[in-house]
């Protein structure tokens, strides 16, 4: 008999954003985070080999600091689809 789970589980939902606040990603981009002062990393010098990737397609808030970085790779968000766009049967 399977042991039952005490602990609760907390479900969170993200806050949703207004589409006209989101852009498209139109290329998979890689920023690295830098390493930590005096480390060897630091020391040694070059990229990083942890980061923060954005994948094609993916949607980021236009607010975010890669979007201001490579603002060539990102277009507007088209509205959602609405069950009137779909064609009859």
């Amino acid at each position: 008999m399977p042991v039952k789970n005490e602990q609760q589980t907390e479900i969170r939902v993200a806050p949703s954003l207004d589409p006209s606040q989101l852009v498209r990603a139109t290329a998979t981009l890689f920023a690295p985070m830098p390493y930590a002062p005096g480390s060897d990393g630091a020391r040694r010098g070059g990229v990083a080999p942890v980061g923060r990737c954005v994948r094609v397609g993916q949607l980021v808030p236009i607010s975010d600091p890669i979007v201001r970085k490579n603002i060539e790779f990102f277009t507007t968000v088209e509205r959602p689809l609405r069950l009137d766009d779909l064609p009859e049967e």
